[in-house]
Formats: structure tokens, C-alpha cells, sequence
């Protein structure tokens, strides 16, 4: 019995990303994220979010018209699962924060967390 590599190599990378991360860094950011899929009112609304100009708004509308018209090439005989561009979140940006107005509004400690390494490293220089 001859074992299918590819079955092996998907077992195993399926292993490797099932494991945590062991380096410690991470971070954690609120985001403002669309829900998932992509039409005329997404299209609208990350012009919106970005504030460009009509023009701006007009040429994407444009574009996402074109793109519409568009079938998939076929140039090879590999067979892909069909790709679905409505389970996609197309605007996705870190929430702003307020800034401060001055030095004073700044925690002298710093952020939370910061300069805490973790056993056995050294700072980000070495």
C-alpha cells in the first residue's frame, strides 16, 4: 500500500497550523470590518469610508460594473474549487483612536505590557 503525499503533506500541515503559537507576540487591535460579500452598496461604502472624491466613487462603480462582465479564465487543466468572492470581507481597518492633545493625557508607565520580555530574550535590538 503506497501512502498519497498529498494526503500526507495536508495531514501535516494541518498539524503544524493546529498548533498554538509559541512565540508569545500578538496584536490586538479593534477593527472596522464590513461584513462579508461584495456589491454596489459595499462599493459606496468604502468610497464613503476612505472620503474620496465623486470621481473616485464613479470609477469604482465603473470598474465593479466591468468586473461583473468578467468569466474566469481557463488557461490551465488544474481543477480549483470555484472561488466565492461573496464570502469575503472587502474593508477591513484599525478603529481610530482619539488623539491626545497633549503630553499630560499620556500614561507616563506607557501601554500595558510594555517592556515585559518574555524568559530568556533580550530586547528588540539583541
Amino acid at each position: 500500500m503506497v501512502a498519497d503525499p498529498a494526503a500526507k503533506e495536508k495531514r501535516d500541515l494541518q498539524a503544524y497550523l493546529s498548533k498554538p503559537y509559541k512565540h508569545g507576540w500578538k496584536t490586538i487591535l479593534e477593527s472596522d470590518t464590513f461584513p462579508k460579500g461584495l456589491g454596489i452598496e459595499v462599493v459606496k461604502a468604502i468610497s464613503a469610508k476612505k472620503n474620496e472624491p465623486q470621481w473616485m466613487l464613479d470609477f469604482r462603480l465603473r470598474a465593479f460594473s466591468q468586473w461583473l462582465k468578467l468569466t474566469e479564465p481557463a488557461w490551465s487543466d488544474c481543477d480549483f474549487p470555484a472561488f466565492d468572492y461573496q464570502n469575503i470581507s472587502y474593508y477591513s481597518a484599525p478603529k481610530a483612536k482619539e488623539a491626545k492633545a497633549s503630553l499630560d493625557e499620556v500614561d507616563p508607565e506607557g501601554p500595558p505590557g510594555a517592556g515585559q520580555e518574555a524568559p530568556g530574550q533580550r530586547g528588540a535590538c539583541g
